[in-house]
């Protein structure tokens, strides 16, 4: 059965075939059915049902006399039809659920598919709350969208208008058993289109058709992008299921859109250079001090990224925090900050890494292998630092890329000599364009050109969309102390600077490299949905802390006045 216009036809008389235990209650009838199985077999083989048949798959069962005495019998019947009611508002909703070959009955019948149901859901379909991405408001408090809905409050200033796609809709609809006036209905294709053209509107849509253009706002503190997301907490989750009365049904399958197991979220951060000031900090305060108040930030993400800049061997001299000169380095044991948070993936573009020289890069290259961590955009030779790096977590495909834009070109790898991947824009396109050609959802980091300001210089714009258009999923730059803006271009999306994460600057060279973002990326079932912005302030030289409410708005109000959306 295929869909028209998104919808299902409204087909009426559809048999369900699943597991069902009858009880009967009394051995008589048991004697009576296998006797009138084996006359039936008699008469010749069994041929399959036409769908004008569908009345022979019901069961009837004949009225009988109990007899005293004898014990209730249980019998398990495989593939009996099974009559089904479903309201028109859940008709879609079931067929994602039962399959395309099921449908339902409009006569009066046992079972009922609904929102009142026996035992656990059949379905859970996960709705999102969202508006254009460049929103600084996070969430609403809750009760704020069901109150809406049932026509018992308003939308908060400076919301006056709430859309939904037909699907959202019809559902709504039937849950609140009556014609929401209120609701604006648009073709889902339009949503994004439509919100950004009437900036005080809100939208519900499914969780699977986020797209990067959107913000998820969170309902009463819940986002269905957390990672630990439960749907019996959250207020637009729908569940649906089976109420049969006496009837006993088993082995009914689930559904939902929000399946953890096609779950896939990854944190891309800035700089990291523990060296100067902050490795003073760590050898004072042990090496998992500048980690301690942003570690669940790792621990909810399924792939932890670390920008790392500088290069940890044996040789490097203790930490002096007056360091006048910027040829860093660190030493080796500061790593344990990497294991404290159980990183992933390590980008290696940084333009100090082989301030001391190609060896101490080589040597810390070693560490990482033997500490488990990979890493990519450097190797012993032009070819490995070219390398993307390969991921596949929940059946999420995802790629790393990576290359240095600013130099120094002593930090180049070359064909004999160790360092960081230098960027040819066509060579690294081409290698987006393989990557997608394999399979992957790339993300490329890039190591440009710092400029201490919010917008992107006019050729770190090109460069960025050049990879989207090459069919990059994620452009997020890591030369950045302080943070930059945003753009949604096509169905990709771009940061063009995150600012520090474990750096000593405390708003020098200029007011503002405090600030700072973390970008917590999430995929489900094989595609890209969007980004959550986490926000930190760097404290003691070396300690990012989230931020409070007022310096979050402030921040977000700073990158996003640059921000764009290009569809």
């Amino acid at each position: 059965m295929k869909k028209v216009n998104g919808f299902y036809p409204n087909y009426m008389r559809i048999v369900f075939m699943k597991k069902i235990k009858v009880i009967f209650l009394n051995k008589i009838v048991l004697i009576g059915v296998t006797i009138l199985a084996l006359t039936s077999c008699s008469q010749g083989n069994l041929n399959l049902l036409e769908p004008n048949n569908v009345e022979e798959l019901i069961p009837t069962i004949p009225e009988v006399t109990t007899t005293p005495f004898l014990p209730d019998e249980e019998i398990n019947q495989e593939s009996v039809g099974l009559k089904i009611i479903v309201p028109d508002g859940f008709k879609n909703l079931f067929f994602e659920w039962g399959g395309e070959d099921n449908v339902i009955s409009d006569q009066n019948t046992n079972c009922m598919f609904g929102s009142n149901f026996d035992g656990e859901p059949q379905v859970d379909w996960i709705l999102s709350l969202v508006a254009p991405f460049n929103t600084i408001t996070d969430g609403l408090d809750k009760g704020t969208i069901i109150n809406y809905l049932s026509n018992k409050g308003e939308l908060p200033f400076p919301y006056a208008q709430l859309v939904m796609p037909p699907s959202v809709y019809e559902v709504m609809n039937e849950l609140y058993n009556q014609d929401l006036k209120q609701i604006l209905v648009v073709e889902q294709s339009d949503i994004v289109s439509y919100l950004y053209n009437h900036p005080q509107t809100l939208a519900i849509i499914p969780f699977d058709q986020i797209t990067p253009a959107l913000k998820v706002l969170r309902m009463d503190l819940i986002s269905p992008f957390d990672q630990n997301f439960s749907p019996k907490d959250y207020e637009l989750s729908i569940q649906l299921g089976l109420s049969c009365g006496s009837d006993q049904i088993e082995d009914l399958p689930t559904w939902t859109n929000r399946d953890p197991e096609k779950f896939t979220s990854v944190i891309l951060t800035g700089t990291t250079a523990l060296t100067r000031a902050i490795a003073s900090r760590m050898e004072i305060n042990g090496n998992q001090y500048p980690g301690e108040k942003i570690k669940d930030w790792f621990d909810e993400a399924d792939i932890s990224h670390i920008s790392n800049e500088v290069s940890y061997y044996g040789g490097c001299p203790p930490a002096d925090p007056n360091q006048s000169d910027l040829f860093f380095c660190g030493r080796p044991e500061y790593t344990e900050l990497f294991s404290y948070l159980g990183v992933d993936v390590i980008e290696l573009t940084g333009n100090h890494l082989t301030d001391k020289g190609v060896p101490p890069l080589i040597e810390m290259m070693s560490l990482f292998d033997t500490m488990g961590i990979p890493y990519y955009a450097a190797g012993l030779d032009a070819a490995s630092a070219a390398k993307p790096l390969y991921f596949e977590n929940n059946g999420n495909r995802i790629a790393f890329l990576g290359c240095n834009a600013a130099g120094p070109t002593f930090v180049y790898a070359s064909d004999y000599r160790a360092g960081v991947n230098p960027c040819d824009m066509d060579i690294l396109a081409s290698q987006v364009a393989q990557v997608v050609e394999e399979g992957y959802l790339p993300i490329v980091t890039f190591q440009y050109w710092e400029t201490y300001q919010f917008q992107p210089m006019p050729w770190q714009r090109d460069d960025s969309r050049k990879m989207i258009d090459n069919g990059a999923v994620i452009v997020s730059g890591s030369q950045a102390h302080l943070p930059m803006t945003m753009e949604s271009y096509k169905q990709g999306f771009i940061h063009y600077g995150l600012g520090n994460l474990f750096f000593d600057q405390m708003d020098i060279p200029v007011v503002g490299t405090r600030r700072e973002f973390a970008d917590r990326h999430i995929f489900y079932d094989g595609s890209y949905l969007g980004v959550e912005l986490k926000t930190a302030m760097l404290e003691d030289y070396s300690q990012p802390r989230p931020m409070t409410d007022e310096e979050r708005k402030s921040l977000l109000f700073d990158a996003f006045e640059d921000f764009i959306y290009q569809p």
